[in-house]
């Protein structure tokens, strides 16, 4: 493992990993997640606390995707995905209390379909990306404020984009760095992922806070 990729997690709150899931493997993981998706529930709304923000996706809980995906749980407490997360993150895992948060399937797949600000409700969260926009000017991005918890952090310079591709995965201090997921741009797109979130056995470094000079521009470029 990069050595850098701890140092990266505690100052931005993110980390990419390209290429996890590869080849067959893929596939396969794209083919389970579009059998869970049959049974996805349709979320359109907004989050008045978070600025109104939308939520337009289709989802699957974690209390379903548990009982007719055991995959799953055995990926989320697999030893070495769990070794991985502490040499990044620097903690111990442990289980989220809550099944129906454990891991969640989120499937963006209609046009302007898209996760809006939020903070996960666990330190920890793994996202493994089965389906992804090829290019960052079709949407789909996640988009980040490290060290940042107010929505309004997302439309400045502080905020930061992030394209995936199928297959990769990333490690986001998903209850300290507010994110979001942009729109897809046009029809025919999707973007689905699988999200694992965690507790801490013991406290995770919060991102560093970005300097306020230049806060009020554009979210900065894509990043890794």
């Amino acid at each position: 493992m990069d050595d850098g990729l701890r140092e990266r997690f505690e100052r931005d709150g993110y980390v990419k990993l390209p290429g996890v899931v590869r080849g067959a493997r893929l596939g396969a993981l794209r083919s389970e997640t579009r059998r869970l998706e049959r049974l996805a529930r349709r979320r359109d709304f907004t989050v008045a606390r978070a600025d109104a923000s939308p939520r337009r996706m289709a989802t699957v809980c974690g209390q379903m995707i548990g009982a007719l995906a055991p995959w799953v749980p055995r990926l989320y407490a697999d030893a070495e995905l769990t070794a991985l997360i502490r040499r990044i993150s620097g903690v111990e895992t442990a289980e989220a209390p809550d099944l129906l948060e454990r891991y969640v399937l989120n499937v963006l797949h209609r046009q302007g379909d898209t996760h809006g600000a939020h903070l996960d409700g666990h330190p920890l969260t793994f996202v493994l990306c089965a389906d992804a926009p090829s290019s960052p000017r079709d949407g789909g991005l996640l988009e980040y404020a490290p060290g940042e918890r107010g929505p309004a952090a997302l439309d400045g310079a502080v905020a930061r984009r992030a394209h995936h591709r199928p297959g990769d995965a990333y490690l986001l201090r998903g209850d300290a760095v507010v994110h979001r997921v942009t729109p897809l741009r046009r029809a025919g797109l999707r973007r689905t992922v699988l999200a694992l979130s965690y507790e801490a056995r013991s406290p995770v470094p919060r991102a560093a806070r970005v300097p306020e000079q230049g806060r009020a521009g554009r979210p900065a470029p894509l990043g890794n």
